[in-house]
């Protein structure tokens, strides 16, 4: 008799077995694969660098580079010149403290000539 099914049986020299045997290097696999990422994260920091954000322009950008290059420049410049304006505004603290004595000549029963009394009526 003729069968009419095909055989499920494998045939006795199946290729797929033998591949098995041969030797493989996992760890060369790996530091490959490791060695592709790495690169590809480097590449992924330099992808976009010279676009400009979302809302400016390159020209605003240069701009803002360059005032913050005159504002470091002005820095140190100003650093002379506040210390003649601190000694300036000591003296004038100084000033004024002489002149306190005489306003509080004005204080009695507590309360300042410009605060409000208790029959004062807001």
């Amino acid at each position: 008799m003729i069968p009419f099914y095909p055989s499920v049986q494998p045939s006795s020299a199946y290729s797929f077995w033998f591949s098995v045997d041969e030797n493989y290097d996992d760890d060369a696999e790996v530091n490959t694969l490791e060695t592709e990422h790495t690169e590809w994260l480097n590449r992924i920091t330099f992808i976009g660098q010279e676009l400009t954000p979302i809302g400016k322009n390159s020209n605003e950008q240069h701009m803002e580079n360059m005032d913050t290059e005159d504002e470091d420049a002005n820095d140190e410049s100003d650093d002379s010149d506040n210390s003649d304006e601190d000694d300036d505004d000591m003296d004038e603290l100084n000033n004024t403290r002489g002149n306190l004595t005489d306003r509080l000549t004005g204080v009695a029963g507590g309360y300042m000539e410009d605060e409000l009394q208790a029959n004062d009526t807001l």
